[in-house]
C-alpha cells in the first residue's frame, strides 16, 4: 500500500487547482478534522468554538501570507476552486494546529549523512513522522513543477502546499517539533511553519535556505534538518525570536529529535517541556549514524528508522505500545542528488516503502 500520488504543473493558481481537483475529498476531510480539533482544544473556549470562529482565527494569518508569500496565496485560491472548498478552509489547511495556541504533541526523529559517509557519495536525509495514527488517512505525495521554481516532491497533508521532501536543485528538508521555545508577543506574530516549508523548495543553495529564515517570521518553534546541492548538511532551529544554525562538527552526520540543541535556545526549562523520550531517541540515532559511517545506504537509513531500541518510545513508534496514541505514520528517506524520495506507508519496520522520483 502507498499514499495517494498527485502531480501538478504551471502557474501558482494552476498548481493549486490541479492539486485540489485530484485530492478534493481528502482535502475536505482534513479541513473538517482541523475545524473539529481546533474547536475542541482551545483552552480559552472550554465550551468549544464554532466553525466560523475557527475560520476567523485562520484568517488572522492572511496579512502575513499577503506580505511574505503572495504566490502561495494564489495557489491557495486555486486549491479552493479545484477542491470546491471555501477559501477560508483552503487557507486553514496551510495553518493546521496554529489556529489554537496548543499544538498536538509529535515526536519525529530526523537524520542526515554527508556524502563521504555514504556508499554512493550522495547525501542521505530523512525522518520518521510520529503523530496520531488516524492522521495517516489525510496524507499524499505531491509532485509539483512550478513555472518559476525548481520541481519538488513533498509528502504532505492533502491540500497543504508543502511539508517534508526535496527539490530538483538538491535542497531537502525534514522537521521536528520543539517545545518550550520563545513565544511571539501576540498571536499570530508570524507565519505558520507550512508556507515556509514550501518557500524553502524555491531555494537552490544553503545560503538561500538560511536567508529565507532570516526574512520570514514564524509563530512557533520548530527544527529543520536540511541539505543543499553542494553536499552540505545543516540544521536550523527556528523560533519567533530568530534561528540558530547547527553544523555537524566534523562528524559527517546530524540527528535531531524534539528538544533544542543550540545553546542559543536550550535551557533547563526547554528540556523539561520537551517530549520526554526525545533525548534517548536523539542519542540512539546519533549512535546508529556514527557506527554506520563510511558506507551508508538507503537500506541502512531505512533500518535506522525502523529501530526499536528503547521500545515503546523508540525511533520507530507503534500506537499499541504508546500511551499517548502516537505512531510512526511514515518513514522518509531522500536522495537529493538523485531526486528520489522513499516513503513508507506506516511504520518503516513493516517494509511498505515506495520510491518516487523527480
Amino acid at each position: 500500500m502507498s499514499y495517494p500520488y498527485v502531480e501538478a504543473a504551471g502557474t501558482p493558481y494552476e498548481l493549486g487547482f490541479q492539486h485540489g481537483r485530484q485530492a478534493a475529498a481528502q482535502a475536505a476531510a482534513f479541513a473538517e478534522y482541523l475545524i473539529a480539533t481546533a474547536s475542541a482544544r482551545d483552552p480559552r473556549h472550554p465550551e468549544g468554538r464554532s466553525r466560523a470562529e475557527v475560520l476567523q482565527a485562520a484568517c488572522r494569518f492572511l496579512p502575513l501570507f499577503e506580505e511574505y508569500c503572495p504566490a502561495l496565496l494564489e495557489e491557495v485560491h486555486g486549491l479552493a476552486a479545484g477542491a470546491d472548498l471555501p477559501f477560508e478552509e483552503a487557507l486553514l489547511l496551510q495553518i493546521r494546529g496554529e489556529v489554537s495556541p496548543l499544538l498536538l504533541e509529535e515526536a519525529c526523529t530526523t537524520l542526515a549523512v554527508a556524502g563521504p559517509h555514504t556508499a554512493d557519495g550522495g547525501v542521505l536525509i530523512g525522518q520518521n513522522s510520529d503523530m496520531a495514527a488516524g492522521l495517516r488517512q489525510y496524507f499524499l505525495v505531491l509532485s509539483l513543477r512550478p513555472k518559476d521554481a525548481p520541481p519538488l516532491l513533498t509528502w504532505t497533508f492533502a491540500g497543504q502546499l508543502g511539508y517534508h521532501g526535496l527539490n530538483r536543485a538538491g535542497v531537502a528538508h525534514f522537521a521536528n517539533s520543539l517545545s518550550g521555545g520563545p513565544e511571539p508577543a501576540s498571536r499570530p506574530g508570524g507565519l505558520p511553519h507550512y508556507p515556509i516549508k514550501r518557500r524553502l523548495y524555491e531555494c537552490r543553495t544553503r545560503a538561500e535556505v538560511v536567508e529565507t529564515w532570516r526574512r520570514m517570521p514564524v509563530c512557533s518553534s520548530g527544527n529543520y534538518l536540511c541539505s543543499s546541492a553542494d553536499g552540505a548538511i545543516f540544521d536550523i532551529e527556528a523560533t519567533p525570536e530568530g534561528f540558530a544554525v547547527l553544523e555537524d562538527g566534523g562528524e559527517g552526520f546530524l540527528a535531531h529529535a524534539n528538544h533544542f540543541l543550540s545553546p542559543l535556545f536550550r535551557t533547563e526549562e526547554t528540556d523539561r517541556l520537551s517530549v520526554p523520550d526525545s533525548f534517548a531517541r536523539q542519542e540512539r540515532m546519533a549512535a546508529l549514524l556514527r557506527n554506520g559511517r563510511g558506507g551508508l545506504t538507503v537500506t541502512a537509513a531505512k533500518a535506522f528508522l525502523a529501530d526499536h531500541a528503547g521500545h515503546p518510545a523508540s525511533i520507530c513508534r507503534h500506537e499499541e505500545s504508546d500511551g499517548r496514541g502516537m505512531s510512526t505514520v511514515a518513514g522518509l528517506v531522500a536522495e537529493p542528488a538523485a531526486g528520489r524520495l522513499h516513503v513508507s506507508w506506516g511504520p518503516p519496520c513493516e517494509g511498505a516503502w515506495t520510491c518516487y522520483t523527480l
